[in-house]
């Protein structure tokens, strides 16, 4: 596979996405890498939830991003996300407030979206 396009937009991106561009130039273990990059995104989600004590299950996302390893399309990871976010709302109805782990999926949602927006281009 010829990663030249996707590195050529990652590295016009103004961002920082060193993790990512690191992750696709290491040929050996740039798949591993790259996951562990996307994974990473959704800590803040994670700690919200957790603080909040809510039960909710993160395993579609990170199997989606598992997914990505062998696909380049990160739709399945953005679904998932929405997936998660629907069970947040609906968990969201017995808890007094949970804005900020909504907040955090929203700001990793739009964070994978945007970041990965160009990779995506190149890729398609």
């Amino acid at each position: 596979v010829d990663f030249t396009p996707v590195l050529e937009a990652v590295k016009a991106h103004s961002a920082d996405l060193s993790p990512v561009l690191g992750a696709i130039e290491d040929s050996a273990s740039g798949l591993a890498a790259l996951q562990k990059a996307v994974t990473g995104h959704f800590a803040q989600v994670n700690e919200a939830i957790v603080a909040n004590h809510v039960d909710i299950n993160l395993k579609p996302v990170l199997a989606a991003v598992e997914h990505c390893r062998t696909e380049a399309d990160f739709s399945s990871v953005l679904e998932a996300i929405d997936v998660v976010r629907a069970e947040v709302r609906d968990a969201g109805k017995k808890e007094p407030d949970l804005s900020s782990v909504l907040g955090a999926i929203e700001k990793s949602k739009g964070e994978a979206h945007g970041r990965f927006a160009r990779v995506l281009e190149a890729i398609e």
